[in-house]
C-alpha cells in the first residue's frame, strides 16, 4: 500500500488526463485529508474567523492551498481537512475559486473549483 495514495491519484492524472482519472482524483478527493495552513487569533472561537493561506494561480484565481497526503509534508504545520470541508471553506471565502492541491511526490499542482467537482462527481 502507497505512503501517498492521494498524490499518487494526481500524478497519474497529470501524466494522462481523462475525464475518468479526474472522476477518480474528485472521488478520492472529496473524503480524502488534506493539510491546510491555518492560524486561529488569540481568543477566538469561531472557525468563521480562521484565516488560511491562498495562493494565486497564472490565470489570476485566487485559491485555497491544500497540500495532498499531508502526513508527508514534516516541514509544515498544517491542520487536517477533508476535500469536502476545504470547498466548504472555499464557499464561505470572498474571491475565492477553488482549492489548489500540492502533490506530495511531484510538483503538481491541481486546482479543483466546486464547479469541476460537481461535474465530476455525478
Amino acid at each position: 500500500m502507497s505512503l501517498t495514495p492521494f498524490s499518487d491519484l494526481l500524478a497519474a492524472h497529470h501524466a494522462a488526463p481523462s475525464a475518468e482519472s479526474m472522476r477518480r482524483v474528485v472521488g478520492a478527493f472529496l473524503s480524502t485529508q488534506l493539510g491546510i495552513i491555518a492560524s486561529f487569533p488569540e481568543g477566538v472561537s469561531s472557525a468563521a474567523k480562521t484565516n488560511v493561506d491562498l495562493t494565486r494561480l497564472a490565470d489570476g484565481r485566487t485559491m485555497l492551498l491544500a497540500y495532498a497526503d499531508p502526513e508527508t509534508w514534516t516541514d509544515k504545520k498544517l491542520v487536517w481537512v477533508t476535500g469536502r470541508v476545504a470547498l466548504d471553506m472555499v464557499k464561505a471565502l470572498p474571491d475565492c475559486k477553488g482549492v489548489a492541491v500540492n502533490c506530495a511526490t511531484q510538483a503538481v499542482t491541481l486546482a479543483l473549483t466546486p464547479e469541476l467537482v460537481e461535474l465530476f462527481s455525478r
